[in-house]
């Protein structure tokens, strides 16, 4: 089975929504300043959610690891 891109997206999407919550708190633990953690975090988990979605599909175009 292949996943679509729809699907890849929408997954990135949670993960990376997930992970921006983690980010912001920890860069606001550390910093205290709300705008600054806002943008790091947001920058961060941008480029992320690029990279992570490429990696999906660049998966997808692999058979290692999938059973026939």
């Amino acid at each position: 089975m292949k996943e679509t891109r729809t699907r890849s997206i929408i997954k990135a999407v949670i993960w990376r929504v997930i992970a921006l919550a983690v980010t912001y708190l920890v860069i606001l633990l550390f910093t205290g300043n709300i705008e600054t953690s806002i943008i790091i975090a947001l920058v961060a988990n941008l480029l992320k959610t690029i990279l992570y979605y490429a990696l999906e599909r660049l998966f997808q175009r692999l058979e290692w690891g999938l059973i026939k």
